[in-house]
């Protein structure tokens, strides 16, 4: 796993800040680009078990971390949004006649969450 400590002894190791990640990183490391969405990075960091992931540019380096509590601690905005999910959802029979249409689980998350993050 690459994650700020590893980084940061890098640099201290004579590392430039400007140094393509490939040299220290091993295969299957997590790795997200600056295109990926906070969903997209809150899915990777939940599904890796992850409380950090580093953003990486298209030439290896290291631009940027999200860590856990700055992607879920967002900041108190004054919009406000309304999520319509009334309705039997019965297009989607069987799947709707034990759960509800927004509890549907898509890619290991409800719908109804999914939404929620996106407004986010």
């Amino acid at each position: 796993m690459i994650d700020e400590p590893t980084i940061r002894a890098q640099l201290v190791a004579g590392a430039a800040a400007d140094d393509p990640i490939a040299e220290v990183v091993r295969d299957g490391a997590a790795l997200v680009s600056p295109t990926y969405t906070r969903a997209e990075v809150l899915d990777v960091m939940h599904a890796l078990r992850l409380s950090e992931v580093p953003v990486v540019d298209h030439d290896g380096r290291v631009v940027g971390i999200h860590r856990d509590q700055n992607i879920v601690g967002a900041p108190t905005r004054r919009n406000w949004a309304v999520i319509m999910a009334g309705g039997r959802g019965t297009r989607l029979a069987p799947l709707t006649d034990d759960i509800p249409k927004p509890m549907l689980q898509v890619a290991g998350r409800p719908i109804l969450e999914r939404l929620i993050l996106h407004l986010s």
